[in-house]
């Protein structure tokens, strides 16, 4: 019970993160998802005397502050909610030593900077986590917006400038992979089916020590094709309105080591998927809404964060340090066209062509460049939010609709 004649020293949690915008200061703890807002002037000048460098987050609350009713209930508000700790001055007379976590992501920048062959070779090559091949760019489906879905998520479809990858890029490309950290390898394109050298890719394969992704859309399933490929995960998507030849293939698929991406773009889509997965008894499914230009109204209802929603959602201490230098949408994977050119994301102007520069420069390249892996949300209004950082990163949804946030803070 915290005494209003007595003196204390408050030390704010190490695992709470303080942001003040615009005279309205979020406390946020990482912990356990509770948190405090306020726009009191009192409160905030204790926040903010807490917050200057060498207070190391303790700040000493005596009788006068106390007994002032705001301030005291403000303390306990956060001390109930593990925000803040208390100990008294007169068992404890000398200042508390709180040590407060540090972001320390810019280093590895800092480090690739640092243009010394082998340590540049070694960094960059542990920044590549995925990598997406574009094989080719032959599919008879004429899908209304077939190359625009893969603007938005991960998706089959046509591609600027796309023939067929040359089968001695494609291994050439996959050699320079093995010199990094990546782990997963996505495999897509218009129809992968129609690839000259499938064959010889499916066996290629196996000599990798990646996770391999397909990627295929429902109407160009193939068994024979899809059988040489079984050791491999399966991702097919799903559009609507289903044809006779979509549900024939649904009847008989066998499910095993398959993703169904469903993609979504009103609400009666969502309401056929869910139909289609207990008539099929899908199990792996994901859900894309897709924005057309003219269903703003479904995304507004069915995608946009309210405040309740950021607020309710527990964000972890990690999570909010990443997102103040990197972006985990995109951050790690590069993206080859059957023609050679490497982009960091499908809406971003290409790298290079791999053809012309080897891969760990490419990678250096996005590292210092940053076209897309450390995107933040550092443009208003989200510059100017208490969620700055608590909001999910970028996304190509933002891209797609034209604005910065998908929120209704602002």
């Amino acid at each position: 019970m915290i005494d209003k004649n007595r003196s204390y020293w408050v030390i704010i949690s190490n695992k709470v993160y303080y942001t003040n915008k615009n005279g309205r200061a979020l406390l946020y703890n990482t912990e356990n998802g509770q948190y405090i807002i306020t726009s009191n002037k009192m409160h905030i000048s204790v926040l903010e005397d807490m917050h200057r460098k060498q207070a190391l987050g303790v700040v000493k609350l005596g009788e006068q502050e106390l007994l002032n009713n705001d301030i005291y209930n403000f303390l306990c508000d956060a001390v109930n909610k593990d925000i803040f700790k208390y100990v008294d001055t007169e068992q404890y007379p000398t200042r508390p030593i709180q040590l407060m976590p540090i972001l320390s992501l810019h280093k590895e920048v800092e480090k690739l900077t640092k243009r010394d062959g082998r340590l540049l070779g070694l960094n960059a090559g542990k920044q590549l986590l995925s990598a997406v091949l574009y094989l080719n760019n032959e599919c008879v489906l004429q899908c209304e917006y077939c190359g625009v879905y893969n603007r938005q998520f991960l998706h089959c479809g046509k591609t600027e400038n796309g023939g067929e990858m040359d089968f001695d890029l494609l291994k050439s490309i996959l050699n320079q992979l093995r010199s990094t950290q990546i782990q997963t390898l996505h495999i897509t394109g218009a129809n992968i089916f129609k690839y000259g050298k499938f064959e010889r890719l499916a066996n290629l394969l196996k000599e990798y020590r990646f996770n391999v992704n397909i990627y295929f859309h429902l109407s160009n399933y193939n068994i024979k094709s899809v059988s040489l490929l079984k050791d491999f995960k399966h991702n097919i998507f799903i559009h609507f309105p289903l044809s006779p030849l979509d549900n024939d293939v649904l009847k008989n698929i066998a499910v095993d080591n398959i993703i169904f991406h469903f993609v979504i773009t009103s609400d009666n889509d969502y309401a056929q998927s869910q139909q289609i997965i207990e008539q099929y008894n899908l199990s792996n499914t994901v859900f894309h809404p897709f924005f057309t230009g003219e269903n703003i109204i479904f995304f507004e209802e069915n995608t946009f964060l309210s405040e309740n929603d950021i607020l309710e959602s527990e964000v972890k201490q990690k999570t909010i340090f990443a997102n103040q230098k990197l972006n985990s949408n995109f951050y790690g994977t590069l993206h080859f066209c059957s023609d050679g050119n490497v982009f960091s994301n499908p809406n971003a102007e290409p790298l290079e062509n791999i053809k012309n520069m080897p891969l760990l420069d490419l990678i250096y390249k996005e590292m210092i460049e940053n076209t897309s892996w450390r995107k933040i949300r550092n443009e208003k209004p989200c510059s100017d939010c208490n969620y700055q950082y608590l909001c999910p990163p970028v996304s190509n949804y933002e891209t797609a609709i034209g604005r910065p946030n998908l929120c209704t803070v602002f």
